[in-house]
């Protein structure tokens, strides 16, 4: 399954999901931050696959949410909480690209 884009109708780019990765863990390895967020690309690829309807209408921005804090507790040694994405959420998670 490629994971260069997220399948989502909007075709979130994979560099954005990075971006917002290392905006939820800024003190993370990058080699971690690349797994983290491969993995969160290919669980939202994967969900589109399935279920394509499902997805339609979402918050993209909250589907990536989702997506990066799974893949984040299946990684060995990252520490992600539902609180600090949903902080994250609306202030800087909008389709994949950072808004300080």
């Amino acid at each position: 399954m490629e994971t260069r884009e997220c399948l989502l109708c909007l075709r979130i780019p994979l560099e954005s999901v990075r971006i917002s990765v290392e905006a939820l863990l800024p003190n993370v390895d990058d080699a971690i931050i690349d797994h983290v967020s491969e993995r969160a690309a290919k669980l939202i690829a994967s969900a589109y696959e399935k279920d394509k309807i499902a997805l339609c209408g979402k918050k993209p921005s909250g589907l990536m949410g989702a997506a990066i804090y799974l893949s984040g507790i299946m990684e060995k040694g990252v520490k992600i909480s539902q609180g600090l994405v949903a902080r994250e959420d609306g202030k800087r998670l909008k389709a994949g690209k950072r808004e300080d």
